[in-house]
C-alpha cells in the first residue's frame, strides 16, 4: 500500500477523532486560563485550579472523542462535525452567561504594553517552549492513533474509540496528579515524567503490532502528557503574574502552536513511514523538550 492511499484511508479517522477537540480549543481555554492570576495572587493554588478546568479537557477525550469516532462510523464524518458544532452552541452560551465579570480592584489596570514586555523574560519564554513541544508531541501521536490502531495492531474499527477513551482516563489522571501535586514538586513530575513520556512514545512506536501494549500505553502516555503539560501550563502562568490579562492567552497560545504543528509534523511522518512514524516524532519532540529543560537553569520553570 502506498503513502498516499493510507493517508485517505485513514482520513476520516483522524477527522472523527477531534470532535472531542475543537470545542475545548475553541471556547474554554481563552476564557479560563485568564482569571487564574487575579484570583490567585500569590501564584500559589494555580495547579489546583488548572486541574478544574482541564477536567473539561480530559471528559471531552473520554466521551467526546471517542462519542465522535462511533458518529462518524455510522453516519459519516460530516454527522461528527455536526455533533461538533451543536455541542459548541450551549458550551458558547454558558461561557457567556456565567463567566464572572473581572472584579474591579484598588491597583492599577496593567497596560498591554507592559504585559506583552513579560514576554523578554526567559523565566516565562522556557515554559512556554516546552509546553508548545509537549502538546505537540501529544496531538502528534493522538491524531494518528488510528492508523496506528488499524495498520499496525490490525484490530477493526470498531477498537479505535476504545483506545482513545483509555487515553482520555490517562489524561484524567495525569490532570489530577499535577493538579495534586504540581504546586509543590512541579520539577520532579516535568524530570521524572517527561523522561518517562519519551519512553512511552518510542515503546509505543517499538511495540505498535502488540494490542495489549497499545492500550496499556495509551492509558499511560495519556496520564503522562497532560500532567507533564499541566504542570508547563501552570509554570508559565506563575511566571506571567505581573502580566494578569494576558498570561492566559500566553499559555493558550502555546499550547496552539504545538497543537497545530504536532499534527502537520505527525502527518508527514505518517505520508513517509507509516502508522509509527508520528509516534517516532512524538518522542523526538519530548527529547528536544528534555534537552532544553536540561539546558536552562533550575530557575526558568517552577
Amino acid at each position: 500500500m502506498d503513502p498516499s492511499s493510507r493517508v485517505d484511508d485513514g482520513s476520516v479517522e483522524r477527522v472523527e477523532m477531534l470532535i472531542g477537540v475543537v470545542p475545548d480549543l475553541a471556547l474554554r481555554r481563552r476564557t479560563c486560563y485568564e482569571p487564574l492570576v487575579s484570583t490567585h495572587p500569590d501564584t500559589q493554588g494555580i495547579a489546583r485550579a488548572l486541574a478544574v478546568i482541564l477536567g473539561g479537557t480530559t471528559l471531552a477525550l473520554i466521551a467526546g472523542v471517542p462519542g465522535g469516532a462511533v458518529i462518524g462510523s455510522l453516519l459519516g464524518w460530516r454527522a461528527a462535525m455536526w455533533a461538533v458544532a451543536a455541542i459548541s452552541v450551549p458550551a458558547l452560551v454558558a461561557v457567556m452567561v456565567a463567566t464572572p465579570q473581572r472584579a474591579v480592584g484598588t491597583q492599577r489596570p496593567v497596560s498591554l504594553v507592559a504585559e506583552l514586555r513579560v514576554l523578554r523574560r526567559p523565566g516565562l519564554l522556557i515554559p512556554l517552549g516546552l509546553g508548545a513541544l509537549i502538546n505537540g508531541a501529544t496531538f502528534c501521536a493522538f491524531t494518528y492513533f488510528a492508523p496506528v490502531i488499524t495498520e499496525s495492531v490490525g484490530l477493526a474499527a470498531p477498537a479505535v474509540p476504545a483506545v482513545l477513551a483509555v487515553f482520555g482516563i490517562g489524561s484524567c489522571v495525569g490532570v489530577w496528579t499535577a493538579g495534586r501535586h504540581g504546586d509543590a514538586h512541579s520539577t520532579l513530575i516535568l524530570v521524572a515524567g517527561g523522561a518517562a513520556l519519551f519512553i512511552g512514545w518510542g515503546s509505543l512506536a517499538v511495540f505498535a503490532t502488540v494490542p495489549a501494549a497499545v492500550f496499556t500505553l495509551a492509558l499511560l502516555q495519556g496520564a503522562l502528557s497532560f500532567a507533564v503539560g499541566s504542570t508547563l501550563i501552570a509554570a508559565s502562568i506563575r511566571a506571567a503574574a505581573s502580566a494578569p490579562t494576558m498570561s492566559g492567552s500566553f499559555a493558550t497560545a502555546s499550547l496552539n502552536i504545538g497543537a497545530a504543528a504536532g499534527p502537520i509534523l505527525g502527518g508527514i511522518a505518517y505520508a513517509t513511514a507509516g502508522a509509527t512514524g508520528p509516534l517516532v516524532v512524538s518522542a523526538a519532540l519530548v527529547l528536544a523538550a528534555a534537552l532544553t529543560f536540561l539546558a536552562t537553569p533550575r530557575a526558568g520553570v517552577s
